[in-house]
Protein backbone atom coordinates (compact mmCIF):
# COMPACT_ATOMS: atom_id res chain seq x y z
CA UNK A 1 0.00 0.00 0.00
CA UNK A 2 1.56 3.09 -1.14
CA UNK A 3 0.87 5.76 1.39
CA UNK A 4 1.37 8.69 -0.74
CA UNK A 5 -1.14 7.47 -3.41
CA UNK A 6 -4.01 7.55 -0.94
CA UNK A 7 -7.90 7.44 -2.58
CA UNK A 8 -10.85 8.16 -0.68
CA UNK A 9 -12.09 6.26 -3.32
CA UNK A 10 -10.75 2.65 -3.23
CA UNK A 11 -11.99 2.57 0.77
CA UNK A 12 -15.72 2.24 1.58
CA UNK A 13 -16.99 2.01 5.31
CA UNK A 14 -17.35 -1.29 6.74
CA UNK A 15 -18.26 -0.96 9.96
CA UNK A 16 -17.24 0.38 13.45
CA UNK A 17 -17.34 -0.23 17.06
CA UNK A 18 -17.30 2.45 19.92
CA UNK A 19 -13.71 3.55 19.55
CA UNK A 20 -12.75 3.52 16.01
CA UNK A 21 -14.11 3.20 12.33
CA UNK A 22 -12.93 1.08 10.06
CA UNK A 23 -13.12 1.38 5.87
CA UNK A 24 -12.29 -2.04 3.46
CA UNK A 25 -10.13 -1.33 0.00
CA UNK A 26 -12.05 -2.22 -2.43
CA UNK A 27 -9.34 -3.89 -4.76
CA UNK A 28 -7.22 -5.42 -1.63
CA UNK A 29 -7.75 -7.18 0.95
CA UNK A 30 -6.62 -4.48 3.95
CA UNK A 31 -8.73 -2.70 5.61
CA UNK A 32 -7.79 0.60 8.07
CA UNK A 33 -8.79 1.34 11.73
CA UNK A 34 -9.20 4.57 12.44
CA UNK A 35 -9.73 6.71 15.61
CA UNK A 36 -13.09 8.42 16.60
CA UNK A 37 -14.01 10.69 18.85
CA UNK A 38 -16.97 12.27 20.88
CA UNK A 39 -18.69 15.26 18.62
CA UNK A 40 -18.88 17.07 21.52
CA UNK A 41 -15.25 17.79 22.19
CA UNK A 42 -13.68 16.32 19.19
CA UNK A 43 -12.23 20.17 18.60
CA UNK A 44 -10.72 19.87 21.76
CA UNK A 45 -10.09 16.12 22.59
CA UNK A 46 -7.89 15.00 19.91
CA UNK A 47 -4.63 13.36 20.38
CA UNK A 48 -1.47 14.78 19.19
CA UNK A 49 -0.03 12.42 16.03
CA UNK A 50 2.58 11.01 18.53
CA UNK A 51 -0.31 9.90 20.83
CA UNK A 52 -2.67 9.06 18.61
CA UNK A 53 0.42 6.61 16.95
CA UNK A 54 1.51 5.23 20.12
CA UNK A 55 -2.07 3.88 20.72
CA UNK A 56 -2.28 2.34 17.91
CA UNK A 57 1.32 0.99 18.35
CA UNK A 58 -0.34 -0.40 21.43
CA UNK A 59 -2.93 -2.41 20.35
CA UNK A 60 0.03 -3.66 17.85
CA UNK A 61 2.34 -4.62 20.80
CA UNK A 62 -0.39 -6.05 22.66
CA UNK A 63 -1.46 -8.59 20.23
CA UNK A 64 2.51 -9.32 19.22
CA UNK A 65 3.31 -10.07 23.22
CA UNK A 66 0.09 -11.28 24.36
CA UNK A 67 -2.25 -12.49 22.13
CA UNK A 68 0.30 -14.10 19.41
CA UNK A 69 1.90 -16.19 22.75
CA UNK A 70 -1.72 -17.12 24.01
CA UNK A 71 -3.64 -18.35 20.61
CA UNK A 72 -0.63 -18.82 18.08
CA UNK A 73 1.40 -17.13 15.41
CA UNK A 74 -1.22 -18.24 12.63
CA UNK A 75 -4.09 -16.80 14.47
CA UNK A 76 -3.67 -13.71 14.91
CA UNK A 77 -2.79 -10.38 12.60
CA UNK A 78 -1.13 -7.99 14.45
CA UNK A 79 -1.18 -4.97 11.75
CA UNK A 80 0.66 -2.00 11.44
CA UNK A 81 0.24 1.06 12.84
CA UNK A 82 0.40 3.80 10.10
CA UNK A 83 -0.05 7.51 9.10
CA UNK A 84 -2.39 8.52 6.16
CA UNK A 85 -1.55 11.73 4.44
CA UNK A 86 -4.28 14.07 5.91
CA UNK A 87 -5.92 15.44 3.08
CA UNK A 88 -6.82 11.38 2.50
CA UNK A 89 -8.44 10.90 5.84
CA UNK A 90 -10.18 13.65 5.57
CA UNK A 91 -11.92 13.11 2.23
CA UNK A 92 -12.71 9.38 3.26
CA UNK A 93 -14.82 10.87 7.01
CA UNK A 94 -16.77 12.72 4.55
CA UNK A 95 -17.22 9.91 1.62
CA UNK A 96 -18.09 6.94 4.33
CA UNK A 97 -20.05 9.62 6.63
CA UNK A 98 -23.61 9.20 5.06
CA UNK A 99 -23.00 5.25 5.35
CA UNK A 100 -22.51 5.47 8.94
CA UNK A 101 -25.76 4.18 11.13
CA UNK A 102 -27.23 7.10 12.98
CA UNK A 103 -26.90 5.66 15.95
CA UNK A 104 -22.90 5.71 15.39
CA UNK A 105 -22.35 9.16 14.47
CA UNK A 106 -22.30 10.73 18.04
CA UNK A 107 -18.53 10.44 17.23
CA UNK A 108 -16.78 11.39 14.49
CA UNK A 109 -13.50 9.99 12.76
CA UNK A 110 -10.21 11.47 13.89
CA UNK A 111 -9.09 13.64 10.97
CA UNK A 112 -6.45 15.43 12.66
CA UNK A 113 -3.45 12.60 13.53
CA UNK A 114 -3.42 10.75 10.40
CA UNK A 115 -2.84 7.38 12.03
CA UNK A 116 -4.76 4.15 11.48
CA UNK A 117 -4.39 0.38 12.21
CA UNK A 118 -3.56 -1.45 8.87
CA UNK A 119 -4.80 -5.34 8.63
CA UNK A 120 -5.78 -7.82 5.93
CA UNK A 121 -9.56 -7.89 5.56
CA UNK A 122 -10.22 -11.66 6.72
CA UNK A 123 -13.71 -11.03 5.41
CA UNK A 124 -12.49 -11.53 2.22
CA UNK A 125 -10.63 -14.39 2.13
CA UNK A 126 -10.20 -16.00 -1.79
CA UNK A 127 -8.21 -18.98 -0.89
CA UNK A 128 -9.64 -19.79 2.49
CA UNK A 129 -11.53 -23.24 3.31
CA UNK A 130 -14.83 -21.24 3.34
CA UNK A 131 -14.79 -20.23 0.34
CA UNK A 132 -13.84 -23.53 -1.31
CA UNK A 133 -17.36 -24.50 -0.12
CA UNK A 134 -19.16 -21.68 -0.70
CA UNK A 135 -19.60 -20.87 2.84
CA UNK A 136 -18.93 -17.24 3.88
CA UNK A 137 -15.57 -16.75 6.35
CA UNK A 138 -16.54 -16.03 9.93
CA UNK A 139 -14.74 -13.36 11.65
CA UNK A 140 -14.12 -13.39 15.54
CA UNK A 141 -13.17 -10.15 17.98
CA UNK A 142 -12.28 -11.48 21.29
CA UNK A 143 -12.64 -9.05 24.16
CA UNK A 144 -11.39 -11.06 26.83
CA UNK A 145 -11.26 -7.61 29.37
CA UNK A 146 -14.70 -7.72 29.55
CA UNK A 147 -15.24 -11.19 30.52
CA UNK A 148 -12.85 -11.47 33.87
CA UNK A 149 -13.91 -10.49 37.09
CA UNK A 150 -10.94 -8.03 38.59
CA UNK A 151 -9.11 -8.90 42.11
CA UNK A 152 -7.29 -5.18 42.04
CA UNK A 153 -7.49 -3.00 45.11
CA UNK A 154 -8.28 -0.53 42.86
CA UNK A 155 -11.50 -1.52 42.07
CA UNK A 156 -13.70 0.25 44.53
CA UNK A 157 -17.07 -0.77 43.47
CA UNK A 158 -17.81 -4.32 44.75
CA UNK A 159 -20.32 -4.92 42.07
CA UNK A 160 -17.35 -4.69 39.65
CA UNK A 161 -15.92 -7.96 41.03
CA UNK A 162 -19.04 -9.81 40.96
CA UNK A 163 -20.37 -9.11 37.14
CA UNK A 164 -18.14 -8.97 34.46
CA UNK A 165 -17.90 -5.44 32.23
CA UNK A 166 -20.22 -8.16 29.56
CA UNK A 167 -22.90 -8.75 31.66
CA UNK A 168 -23.02 -5.06 32.88
CA UNK A 169 -23.11 -3.81 29.43
CA UNK A 170 -25.78 -5.87 28.38
CA UNK A 171 -27.96 -5.17 31.28
CA UNK A 172 -27.25 -1.64 30.39
CA UNK A 173 -28.35 -1.88 26.73
CA UNK A 174 -31.02 -3.83 27.46
CA UNK A 175 -32.59 -1.23 30.10
CA UNK A 176 -31.60 1.54 27.78
CA UNK A 177 -33.45 0.20 24.79
CA UNK A 178 -30.49 0.10 22.51
CA UNK A 179 -30.79 -3.74 22.68
CA UNK A 180 -33.93 -5.88 22.52
CA UNK A 181 -32.85 -8.32 25.14
CA UNK A 182 -30.57 -10.02 26.66
CA UNK A 183 -27.90 -12.86 24.89
CA UNK A 184 -28.35 -15.29 27.66
CA UNK A 185 -25.14 -15.98 28.17
CA UNK A 186 -21.94 -14.47 30.43
CA UNK A 187 -18.32 -14.43 29.06
CA UNK A 188 -17.56 -16.47 32.22
CA UNK A 189 -19.27 -19.55 30.91
CA UNK A 190 -18.12 -19.37 27.61
CA UNK A 191 -14.92 -18.96 29.06
CA UNK A 192 -15.20 -21.75 31.67
CA UNK A 193 -14.02 -24.85 29.29
CA UNK A 194 -17.05 -26.94 30.20
CA UNK A 195 -18.71 -27.56 27.56
CA UNK A 196 -21.85 -28.59 29.43
CA UNK A 197 -21.98 -25.11 30.78
CA UNK A 198 -21.55 -23.29 27.47
CA UNK A 199 -24.21 -25.32 26.31
CA UNK A 200 -26.77 -24.49 28.52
Amino acid sequence: MELDKMDENDWKYHGEGNKSLVVSNVQHARVLRLLKYSTEDAENSHKTTEQAFRHIQNIVDYSQNVMKPLLGEKFVHDGEAVKLPLDFVRQLSLKVQQERPESRCDKVMDTFSGCALCLPNLTQLSSCCCCREHRPPLCIEIKPKCGFLPSSRHVTKEIKKQVCRFCMHQHFKVSSHCLGNDVGTTCRTTFSLMTLRVLQ
